[in-house]
């Protein structure tokens, strides 16, 4: 895991070092970490490399090519060493190659802007070049590494955080109170670029930046599409590639299983990564896997719970797992954490700090995750593409007969009537009712949050509103695949992944998705809708594939059940009368955006008889309180 920023001036002055020191200060975390920089006159490239284990591999970054024309920073792992090198017709020991930076370095020496196309993996990277006085940038296929920017007439600055920006006072620190908005709402996904902050952008996932003075472009050079027909038919070979493609994914992160950790929540996804990492780590040592939980402490009430405890020997030291009763002890710690936040939205991953902060403590560097299964194998709506195709029997099996979650959220004839509207309502109809719709979103919102009505008007509020609901419908597509797809590319996926890595980065852990792997997703993408739902059950792929190696019980599963937000609440119970005294000192700064009134009312009702809806109220208000705080630190 590393930070990386780079200045480029436009203006023909030099670089000032202690610019570039400002920004690799901001992006210094917890753990040890050395700082590299390059200057070569109108451009300086800096990198934070942390070494918070023993097995970390040192990397050479900032890196300069032998001819001293391009210079590259990376942050990032690549995934497709030997395909690359045979492409670059270099042999699989070729000396010079030890890391990943030497190996895009030689990528972009060949492609040039096309390199990106060929790199699978987490990554972002910028490349100087000196002879064409240009910055070439480019992030990873979903946006698991982040890459904030700030362009002005002057110069072109660009970093892992904004933070980092924002240190060299080269960007005025103007909120974008637009973003604050979409927090009150949950609107977190509703775009690919802005941010908090006016005048920063992020470079959206599967794309490239060229920079030079007076011209920036942005492009595309990824778009989502199935794998190439592989020619398999029966169910059987599709679930074999399946588990070829998973396999693969989990073990070109697993790495060096003495760094490396698994977040086991008990739900199907983990569990499968569970069960594939165990599996592929039991061929090179008996150590067991380190495993990360957290758990109830009411056993008997939670399903995650009894999975978790269904998957784990107890007696393992690798097992390691959290109660609620335990995160008072590190309650200090946890709230300092809150307090510091990079975004409000980063308020409600509390399970993930405590797993994180407890990796950290075992000398983890890495954790695997199960995000986002639900995306890889969705059922994406699947009954009306079966109505309009003439499937009528199957179409009445995914509803009438449902069963597994479909069964546990929906009852079957409300999920007939709802897939026959979506099938075959007639559109001047649908857009009556979206017309409808529309007029009630904005009334309802604002009646079940505590944004101020009169900052919703300001920030035009009910277009936000409109176009979040627009990725959400059920496209106008003739199959489940482009349904699927555009699942996929909701930009709610890229905001939760940056979300995921700012809260591990803070305790200096590196996230890794292995159901996110590119030629995994790309392969589920093109499987048969059979193999992703059957009958109400979801994920059949996958539960197919994990029925050898996971009890079935874990397999069969039929329903979820959370605790991220009793972790929430038990936070805010225990820490009541310091957040309240933290609502009244800000009431002036908050009173621009959330209503106060109703914010008193929650605090009234939450204190007399609790409740989640007061509290979810209160925990907006609080959240939003410290972040904006955090900015005057900034100023």
């Amino acid at each position: 895991m590393s930070g990386i920023a780079g200045i480029i001036q436009y203006n023909g002055a030099p670089v000032a070092a202690a610019q570039l020191n400002l920004m690799l200060t901001a992006l210094q975390g917890r753990g040890p970490q050395s700082t590299l920089t390059y200057l070569n006159q109108v451009a300086g490239l800096g990198q934070v490399i942390h070494r918070h284990a023993p097995s970390a591999v040192p990397q050479s970054l900032p890196l300069v090519h032998p001819s001293l024309r391009w210079a590259l920073v990376l942050d990032g792992r690549l995934d497709n060493r030997e395909e690359l090198l045979n492409r670059l017709n270099l042999p699989v020991a070729s000396p010079g190659m030890a890391d990943d930076g030497h190996l895009v370095l030689a990528a972009y020496e060949k492609w040039g802007q096309d390199c990106p196309q060929y790199l699978i993996g987490d990554f972002v990277l910028a490349v100087w070049d000196c002879q064409e006085r240009s910055l070439f940038c480019a992030r990873d296929h979903f946006g698991v590494k982040p890459f904030y920017y700030f362009n002005s007439a002057n110069s072109f600055l660009f970093a892992t955080n904004p933070d980092a920006i924002l240190a060299t006072r080269s960007a005025q620190h103007r909120l974008n109170e637009v973003r604050i908005a979409d927090f009150m709402l949950d609107l977190e996904g509703q775009d690919t670029t802005s941010t908090f902050y006016e005048a920063i952008y992020r470079l959206p996932h599967g794309h490239a930046l060229l920079v030079k003075p007076g011209d920036i472009r942005l492009r595309r050079y990824w778009q989502l599409a199935p794998a190439p027909d592989s020619g398999i038919t029966s169910p059987a070979g599709y679930v074999e590639i399946f588990t070829r493609y998973f396999s693969q994914a989990v073990r070109c992160r697993l790495g060096n299983p003495a760094g490396t950790g698994v977040a086991l929540s008990g739900g199907l996804d983990s569990s499968a990564v569970f069960g594939i990492a165990r599996q592929i780590q039991a061929e090179v040592t008996d150590e067991p896997l380190t495993t990360f939980s957290f758990i109830s402490p009411n056993d008997d009430n939670n399903q995650e719970t009894r999975h978790i405890q269904a998957l784990l020997n107890p007696d393992s030291p690798q097992a390691h797992t959290v109660s609620l009763d335990q995160v008072g002890q590190s309650m200090d710690t946890l709230v300092a954490q809150l307090e510091n936040a990079g975004e409000p939205f980063d308020w409600h991953m509390n399970i993930w700090r405590v797993l994180y902060d407890q990796a950290f403590e075992y000398r983890i560097h890495s954790v695997l995750d199960g995000v986002d299964g639900d995306l890889l194998l969705a059922d994406s709506n699947l009954a009306p593409f079966l109505w309009r195709s003439g499937q009528i029997r199957a179409a009445m099996e995914e509803t009438l007969l449902a069963e597994g979650l479909m069964r546990f959220y929906y009852r079957p004839w409300k999920l007939l009537l709802d897939s026959l509207r979506a099938a075959f309502l007639p559109d001047w109809l649908r857009r009556s009712g979206r017309k409808l719709l529309k007029a009630r979103t904005m009334p309802n919102a604002l009646r079940s949050s505590i944004i101020l009505p009169e900052f919703a008007r300001l920030t035009h509020l009910d277009e936000r509103l409109e176009k979040f609901r627009s990725y959400s419908r059920n496209p106008n597509v003739g199959s489940q695949m482009e349904a699927h797809r555009a699942a996929l590319s909701h930009p709610h996926l890229q905001a939760a992944l940056e979300r995921y890595y700012r809260v591990a980065s803070a305790c200096s852990i590196e996230p890794l998705h292995p159901l996110l792997d590119v030629r995994l997703v790309e392969f589920c993408l093109g499987l048969p809708w059979q193999l992703k739902t059957r009958r109400g059950w979801t994920k059949m792929a996958m539960r197919q594939m994990m029925e050898p190696l996971l009890p079935a019980e874990v397999v069969r599963r039929k329903d979820k059940h959370h605790l991220g937000w009793s972790v929430n609440n038990y936070i805010l119970k225990t820490r009541a009368d310091h957040f309240r005294q933290i609502l009244e000192e800000d009431r002036v700064s908050l009173g621009a955006y959330i209503h106060l009134g109703k914010v008193d009312r929650a605090w009234k009702h939450y204190l007399m008889v609790g409740g989640d809806a007061h509290a979810s109220l209160l925990w907006d208000a609080v959240a939003l309180a410290f972040w904006l705080r955090r900015q005057k630190t900034l100023l």
